[in-house]
């Protein structure tokens, strides 16, 4: 439900203070100040701050003044930036007040360890982000895991808490030489949703007497974040939106929605849907992470210093998520991504790309039968869309600017066609059965990468995902045609 389409600016009667001013996605904080008018009933609002944009209702944000207009009252503090919140009621509205949560870091200290000795592990879970100091959670709990290098899976090694300062140390002690992968993960705390360091290698040598120590890249181990990166993407968000599939042809019901509105971990139901159920798993067979910040989710390739992407060593590997435990044999997916890269221009880039895949493939990093229906690095000047299967490949492209600039990209898969939609437009549309896999059905986003060759510092942030089931009035059975082609999608 959104109110009529005054301007941001539009005059306000009333008077809105939020407190605290630091606080991260999540977290509740307070809402105070005063409608003039007497009794009323009021409701929370938010205003994105780009050209069209509407004041917007917050679902469950309603409540009632006292009988000299007062309120006050608490609730999530969203994770989205440079947004605008105020209290409206049918005859008054406060001011509206700028409201930017915190993104939350967990940083692992670089370290070297020899065999059968005990080394330990520092984590930082308020790290400097540039030039802001994040805000330690006391009592946080922490969990230390480690990577499994056959399956990529993670195994938890050790837990802690954080002290007043944010971190936590864990001792360990490995028994065969060679690297060793770690991350810690800050655990759900006073509203916050868990939150995951990158992966941290740690060199584990064979005798105390090192020759030639094996690198880890500064990338891996610096402090700080993407404080840089993200004020950047708030810029990006004033400008104008594209169009949605979903929205201007009005798919319904809705059968799950993420948008991590107020920084929901990757294990939380999503924000909408029947039934609220459902779960993303993520894989990083390298450097990089997925995590969830600035009102969207992130695939990361490494961590920077802080300043936004600026290339340098520590960049490979493939990096995931699949969501879990919400089967479709058929339906109607939409996400919408905003991408950039840096790096050495002799490096090659990543891919990104949104699947539908079996659900009995999710456990694996590359399914042999997926619809594609994203495909691209950073800055490509088109994008690729189409289906990887046993009974052949398919093709199809559609020019774009696609570097620093967001889009939507959607897919109807029906019983007899495949249909591909970018910002609304029908870009593709492959018909026949050979092309749907078979069985239940689940989506994938991915940053696909080399698995020992350096590759450019790529961030991949999704604004949000979404799934509706495909309903027999409103499919779209009609345009262009893909090409058969060869090892179009390469693992």
């Amino acid at each position: 439900m959104s109110s009529a389409p005054a301007p941001v600016s539009a005059q306000a009667t009333g008077s809105l203070t939020i407190t605290p001013t630091r606080f991260y996605g999540g977290q509740p904080v307070t809402f105070s100040g005063r409608l003039p008018g007497g009794k009323q009933t009021f409701r929370l609002q938010y205003h994105m701050r780009r050209p069209g944009d509407v004041w917007t209702d917050i679902p469950g944000s309603h409540g009632k003044t006292d009988s000299r207009g007062r309120f006050r009252f608490q609730f999530p503090a969203r994770s989205m930036k440079n947004i605008l919140l105020r209290v409206k009621s049918d005859r008054n509205a406060t001011n509206g007040v700028s409201m930017a949560a915190m993104d939350q870091q967990v940083v692992l200290s670089p370290t070297e360890a020899v065999v059968g000795q005990p080394f330990t592990i520092s984590v930082d879970t308020a790290p400097r982000q540039s030039r802001v100091e994040l805000m330690p959670l006391p009592g946080r709990p922490v969990t230390l895991q480690r990577r499994d290098p056959a399956t990529f899976e993670w195994h938890t090694v050790a837990t802690g808490v954080a002290d007043a300062g944010g971190f936590a140390t864990f001792e360990q002690n490995v028994s065969a030489a060679g690297p060793v992968v770690y991350r810690a993960v800050a655990e759900r705390h006073a509203g916050v949703g868990w939150f995951p360091s990158f992966p941290t290698y740690v060199d584990v040598m064979a005798a105390p007497q090192r020759t030639e120590p094996t690198p880890i890249p500064a990338a891996r181990t610096g402090q700080g974040q993407e404080a840089a990166t993200f004020r950047q993407a708030a810029r990006l968000a004033r400008r104008d939106v594209t169009a949605s599939a979903g929205s201007a042809r009005n798919w319904w019901p809705i059968a799950w929605h993420y948008a991590f509105e107020y920084a929901e971990d990757l294990t939380t139901p999503p924000m909408d849907g029947k039934p609220r159920k459902g779960w993303w798993r993520d894989v990083s067979t390298g450097t990089g992470r997925v995590s969830q910040q600035s009102g969207g989710m992130f695939l990361d390739s490494s961590f920077d210093a802080g300043e936004g992407l600026r290339g340098g060593p520590g960049d490979w590997g493939t990096t995931n998520a699949t969501l879990m435990d919400y089967p479709m044999t058929r339906g109607r997916f939409e996400v919408r991504l905003l991408s950039r890269a840096q790096g050495d221009p002799g490096d090659p880039p990543y891919r990104i790309r949104a699947e539908i895949i079996p659900t009995r493939a999710a456990g694996t990093v590359c399914s042999p039968h997926a619809i594609t229906f994203l495909d691209m690095s950073p800055g490509d000047p088109s994008y690729r869309f189409g289906v990887r299967s046993p009974a052949g490949d398919w093709v199809g492209s559609r020019p774009g600017n696609f570097n620093f600039s967001s889009h939507a990209f959607a897919v109807e898969v029906g019983t007899r066609h495949i249909t591909f939609f970018l910002d609304n437009v029908v870009v593709g549309v492959l018909k026949g059965t050979a092309a749907i896999p078979k069985g239940d059905l689940t989506v994938r986003v991915s940053m696909v990468g080399s698995p020992d060759t350096e590759m450019q510092q790529t961030e991949a942030r999704f604004d949000w995902l979404r799934g509706w089931p495909l309903k027999k009035t409103g499919q779209v059975k009609k345009g262009p045609s893909l090409q058969v082609a060869t090892g179009a999608f390469p693992c």
